[in-house]
C-alpha cells in the first residue's frame, strides 16, 4: 500500500496547467473534476474507460488529497487546543509566504490563509 506522501505526490499543481488547479500527475484532468464525477455517480471503471491514462492509484490520490484539504480546513475552523492552533498557525505561516513570494499559486480554499495569519501574526 501507498504512503499518503507517495499518493500525494500524484496530485500537482501548476499555475500552467488549469489555471493552477490540482491536477493528476500534470495532466489536465483535475482533483476537482474526478470528485465530481463520482459524486455524481459515474463509477471509477467508467472514469478508467474515458480516461485510460488514469490509474487506479490516481484516485487514491485524489481522496487523500481530498481528507488533507477537510483536515486543514477542520483545524482552521475549530482548532482541538493550542498545541494544534500553534501548529496550524506555523503551517498557515509557511504557506502564506509560499503564496506571497508567487512561488506557487493559491487553490480554492486557500484565503482562509489570510485569516489565520492574520490572528497570529502580531
Amino acid at each position: 500500500m501507498d504512503t499518503n506522501e507517495n499518493l500525494l505526490s500524484r496530485i500537482t499543481i501548476n499555475p500552467n496547467i488549469m489555471v493552477g488547479k490540482p491536477t493528476i500527475r500534470g495532466m489536465r484532468i483535475t482533483v476537482e473534476q474526478i470528485l465530481r464525477a463520482l459524486s455524481s455517480g459515474i463509477t471509477e471503471k467508467e472514469l478508467l474507460e474515458e480516461y485510460p491514462e488514469l490509474e487506479k492509484k490516481d484516485f487514491q490520490a485524489v481522496f487523500a488529497y481530498a481528507t488533507n484539504l477537510v483536515d486543514s480546513l477542520l483545524q482552521t475552523i475549530n482548532p482541538l487546543n493550542k498545541e494544534n492552533e500553534q501548529k496550524w498557525a506555523s503551517t498557515a505561516k509557511k504557506r502564506l509566504e509560499e503564496l506571497r513570494s508567487g512561488k506557487v499559486q493559491a487553490v480554492p480554499g486557500e484565503k482562509v490563509f489570510e485569516n489565520i495569519w492574520k490572528r497570529f501574526d502580531k
